[in-house]
């Protein structure tokens, strides 16, 4: 039997080779509770930094600005899938982050995928409680490979 250890490996070098024109640093035993770690910095072809990380034995966790989501369990072949899809996405910049600020502050994102003329929800971050009903300003991020 494969262990969610061996699984997240296996999709970190999956997405590390997808994307062989830029930096990363794959750690096998980060500090901090964690796993598992691969980290893309900000460079060139890479507007912000992206971390990923293995925590609680199968939890799946992707960082970007303003985002913080987890997949799991990482041991179901969708939930896996999805993972690696979302984080090529947010990487090749087809994905986006939509953040909602109220006076500067994070109240939430979303992850969101393309799909035809529209976007998909596929993951969602709130940092803490808030009053949704009150106005926020909203802000679009998103990788431009170009940069």
């Amino acid at each position: 039997m494969v262990t969610p250890l061996e699984l997240a490996e296996f999709a970190f070098n999956e997405i590390r080779e997808s994307f062989p024109d830029l930096a990363c640093r794959f750690d096998r035993e980060p500090p901090g509770g964690v796993d598992l770690e691969l980290v893309f910095p900000e460079q060139r072809g890479l507007s912000f930094e992206v971390s990923l990380n293995l925590q609680n034995v199968d939890e799946l966790h992707l960082n970007a600005p303003g985002l913080w989501v987890e997949w799991f369990p990482c041991t179901k072949p969708d939930v896996l899938t999805s993972y690696v899809e979302a984080v090529r996405g947010v990487i090749a910049g087809s994905h986006r982050i939509l953040q909602y600020r109220r006076r500067g502050r994070l109240i939430k994102s979303y992850l969101q995928r393309p799909v035809g003329e529209s976007w998909e929800t596929i993951a969602r971050y709130y940092p803490g409680i808030s009053l949704s009903f009150l106005r926020c300003e909203t802000t679009v991020v998103a990788n431009s490979p170009a940069v």
